[in-house]
């Protein structure tokens, strides 16, 4: 097992975010990070993004992987698949296979999602979405990706503080429990090493 070296809070600040065009070259994206570092959008391990969504169209696939995405502006998306369809409201959220490129319809006007991309086979999405506080218990392998949804906001996380700025984000690793006392609105994603990845090791 590839071991993805993260400091325990890694604080990644709205302007570092980089901005790249989609795969489908439709539109940009804001990578906020690509993990393993050196790693780019097809071969990624793992990969958090802020994208803005300002008109109808296919999403990107990305086969072998899981999205979980969330509305973080805007009046709502309509997410189109094969076999079925999905509204999302804001701060709602949806996991999904890349590999199924939904068509993605901007409600009421442009909006802005996060995605959080994982590799089969190497990490798991256990669960996202939006809270204004949080306790979880994990294993110290185990990530979690945190956005700030609000203003610029002082966050408590195990007992350390953390500026965050609006849209600043953290990769938080090496805990056994991650506690965030109740207070600001933020966005937040539990990835886990898939069974996969830790027999391989």
């Amino acid at each position: 097992m590839r071991k993805i070296a993260v400091p325990l809070i890694r604080h990644i600040k709205r302007a570092d975010y980089q901005t790249k065009p989609w795969k489908n070259g439709k539109g940009t994206t804001h990578d906020i990070l690509i993990l393993p570092e050196g790693s780019d959008h097809s071969s990624f391990e793992l990969r958090f993004a802020l994208s803005p969504i300002v008109e109808r169209g296919v999403f990107s696939s990305f086969i072998g992987a899981d999205r979980a995405i969330t509305l973080v502006k805007g009046e709502g998306l309509e997410l189109q698949f094969d076999a079925f369809s999905k509204h999302l409201n804001l701060f709602e959220s949806v996991g999904f296979d890349t590999g199924l490129a939904p068509i993605g319809t901007p409600v009421g006007g442009p909006v802005h999602v996060v995605n959080v991309m994982a590799r089969r086979g190497h990490w798991d999405i256990v669960q996202s979405g939006v809270k204004s506080e949080l306790y979880l218990e994990c294993e110290r392998e185990d990530l979690f990706f945190v956005f700030c949804l609000t203003q610029d906001n002082l966050f408590i996380i195990n007992d350390q503080e953390v500026c965050l700025k609006h849209l600043d984000s953290v990769l938080i690793s090496d805990i056994e429990a991650l506690k965030i006392p109740e207070g600001s609105d933020f966005l937040y994603a539990h990835l886990k090493p898939s069974v996969a990845e830790v027999q391989a090791s």
